[in-house]
């Protein structure tokens, strides 16, 4: 019986997503910052996406870069936009509660 109660415990507390604004388009690409952002990645951005590439993933395959102002001016910004399928892996990788359920909302979108 205490078993079974540690896991309903532990599966009310499970994380809820909430979709964001910006993070999918209207082409089914991923915006790699905001997916940096709703997975509460601890390591800085430009730390982490490049680490994320060395899994295998392919420029222009798996996701292309861009140039983007912030918007306060100042050196543009490296971004990223990930297939969907990047996204789903990339959200795998991260070994958390979190990842787990944006992979889920990944592939129910």
């Amino acid at each position: 019986m205490v078993g079974h109660r540690r896991k309903e415990l532990h599966m009310s507390s499970l994380t809820r997503i909430e979709p964001m604004d910006g993070l999918v388009n209207d082409n089914n690409d991923v915006n790699g910052r905001k997916l940096w952002e709703a997975l509460k990645v601890k390591t800085d951005f430009d730390k982490w996406m490049p680490r994320m590439i060395e899994y295998g993933f392919s420029e222009n395959d798996d996701y292309s870069t861009f140039l983007a102002v912030g918007k306060h001016g100042g050196k543009p910004a490296k971004e990223y936009l990930l297939s969907m399928d990047m996204a789903k892996e990339i959200s795998m990788l991260q070994r958390s509660e979190l990842g787990s359920q944006w992979r889920k909302y990944f592939i129910e979108v």
